[in-house]
């Protein structure tokens, strides 16, 4: 491929996760993934958990996650458990391979460069073990921030494996 321009310097592949809770709405979920395959460094795995809505995901979303080597799995609650359950349980079954993970809403999208960006970030920074991205509302073009003071409890959910929720 093209060199790397001055400010961009090449990175080494990591093993990142992204874990996606979805219920209904399943068109958002397909620019969602959409959005996954177009990244310059692609998710090794996505984990899809199933909130047991009345849409049922098929082959045809999943297969181009495949086709671009992006190894997939579908949890499919018992019964819906909520964003924040939903997470935790596509979080507790990744493999000890895993670098980095990313827990995106089913209507979130990211930049091209989102991953590799926060693998770079991560890995020239050690000590920072959590980020959270900015996301702009798609139809508004509105930042969805609504406040610059991060969560007090976002780090205690993750680290102890509480089960918890974010609002982008």
């Amino acid at each position: 491929g093209p060199e790397p321009s001055s400010n961009q310097t090449r990175i080494e592949p990591a093993r990142v996760a992204v874990v996606i809770p979805f219920y209904n709405q399943l068109y958002k979920l397909r620019r969602t993934l959409d959005s996954l395959i177009s990244q310059d460094l692609r998710p090794s795995t996505v984990v899809l958990v199933d909130e047991r809505g009345s849409e049922r995901l098929d082959a045809d979303m999943i297969r181009p996650l495949e086709e671009a080597g992006i190894r997939t799995q579908l949890i499919v609650n018992e019964r819906n458990l909520g964003p924040g359950g939903s997470r935790q349980a596509g979080f507790a079954s990744l493999s000890d391979d895993i670098e980095y993970v990313l827990f995106l809403d089913s209507d979130d999208h990211v930049s091209d460069r989102f991953l590799s960006a926060s693998v770079r970030m991560h890995r020239t920074r050690p000590d920072i073990i959590a980020t959270y991205g900015d996301s702009v509302h798609s139809d508004k073009g509105e930042s969805r921030v609504k406040s610059a003071t991060p969560p007090t409890n976002l780090l205690d959910g993750i680290v102890n494996k509480r089960p918890w929720g974010t609002g982008a």
